[in-house]
């Protein structure tokens, strides 16, 4: 009987720990399930599967991983807050693009936490207090 199996390389099943997996749920979280299956050399359908098996871990991870991007939303922010409020900053910033920055990322925040992006007063918020700092120069 003649041995078909000469020069075909057949591929063993690979297994992953758990601690694998949950690295990759972490990735796919941040960006995506194609382009974590892809940086990581595994297929999309055993990616997706992982999903489903690790439905709950998974859900955990993205509360984490929404966690973590609006805690560093908020540091941006702040430092940036922090820098426009020196007056040569001031004076050379346009507040149009200071302002497309701050409301680009508080938007973001708001959708991460569920909230509504659309600010209807300014009045009190530091954006408000921010953009009648820029408008009145010479206080």
């Amino acid at each position: 009987m003649k041995d078909l199996s000469k020069g075909i390389e057949v591929k063993k099943r690979q297994r992953y720990s758990k601690e694998f997996v949950i690295e990759i749920m972490a990735e796919v979280a941040n960006i995506g399930v194609m382009a974590a299956s892809r940086k990581n050399h595994i297929p999309f359908s055993t990616v997706s599967t992982w999903l489903k098996e690790y439905a709950k871990e998974y859900e955990e991870i993205k509360i984490k991983t929404k966690d973590t991007f609006i805690a560093k939303a908020n540091e941006v922010i702040t430092k940036y807050l922090a820098h426009l409020l020196d007056e040569n900053v001031i004076k050379a910033t346009s507040g149009r693009d200071s302002a497309i920055i701050i409301g680009t990322l508080r938007d973001k925040i708001s959708l991460e936490k569920g909230e509504p992006t659309e600010r209807i007063g300014t009045d009190n918020d530091i954006t408000g207090i921010l953009w009648r700092k820029i408008k009145e120069p010479g206080d």
